[in-house]
């Protein structure tokens, strides 16, 4: 009896090796080439982020020698923007007290000579504060009679009297304080410029 071989049963066998070398071929491939597109990305960024963090660096020097060049100009600078928000805040905080001290001053003018004024305080409201000393209590009693007069009702939306006192310091003086709120300036023909 001859036994034959069968060689095409061996040759299914190497389809199957066949099959499974092209299958890891192709993934070998395909992993080899994603590899190679990552490898190429992170190395690109790489590059990339290297340069940009030089250009980084070499504007930080930049930076640092001109500070250091120019530091007393930098503090010019620092002064100068102080002193320009102190104005800024002043101005914002004004009260323009110049303009209603000329119309109380013009106000004392045509009252009697013996009043003395002691302080004077005006805010952004135009409300005031006035103190005024007398040498008498008659000159004062004169004073007080003449805050009814249209002199100070025309000058003050609202005016009355916060405190009198008797002050003794080398002689014996009568100390009148004052309260109210001025009127607008444009109502005094005294208007800004």
């Amino acid at each position: 009896m001859k036994r034959r071989l069968n060689l095409f049963s061996q040759r299914s066998s190497s389809k199957k090796v066949v099959t499974y070398y092209v299958l890891a071929r192709r993934i070998a491939l395909w992993t080899f080439g994603v590899s190679l597109v990552v490898l190429l990305l992170v190395g690109g960024t790489f590059i990339y982020l290297r340069r940009e963090k030089n250009a980084v660096d070499t504007s930080i020097k930049n930076y640092n020698r001109y500070i250091l060049l120019n530091q007393s100009f930098s503090k010019e600078i620092q002064r100068f923007v102080f002193k320009y928000n102190t104005v800024q805040s002043y101005m914002d905080e004004d009260a323009n007290s110049f303009q209603y001290y000329s119309i109380l001053k013009e106000i004392f003018s045509k009252t009697s000579p013996e009043e003395q004024l002691m302080s004077f305080m005006v805010n952004n409201a135009r409300e005031t504060s006035i103190s005024v000393n007398f040498s008498s209590y008659e000159g004062a009693l004169q004073f007080i009679e003449e805050l009814e007069t249209p002199l100070f009702q025309d000058s003050f939306e609202q005016i009355s009297i916060a405190g009198f006192n008797v002050v003794q310091q080398n002689q014996e003086g009568y100390l009148l304080t004052i309260e109210g709120i001025f009127t607008s300036p444009e109502s005094h023909g005294t208007g800004e410029n």
